[in-house]
């Protein structure tokens, strides 16, 4: 299977499809890339739990110095 985004460009062809759940989807999708999956982030190593410190929203003026 080729993907089917740049830099790949895999064609929409029946042969380079593979039907898998959305669960599945992200772990392939991942691992095509050289992203690493963890239990309970996304591809991007973002944490799923919206009450996570990196999800929260920081008052203004409280950033980082």
């Amino acid at each position: 299977m080729i993907p089917l985004a740049p830099p790949f460009n895999g064609t929409d062809d029946d042969s380079n499809i593979r039907c898998l759940c959305g669960p599945c989807h992200k772990i392939r999708t991942a691992e095509q890339f050289g992203h690493r999956m963890v239990h309970g982030t996304d591809v991007n190593g973002r944490p799923l739990d919206p009450a996570h410190p990196w999800n929260r929203t920081l008052p203004p003026g409280a950033g980082r110095n």
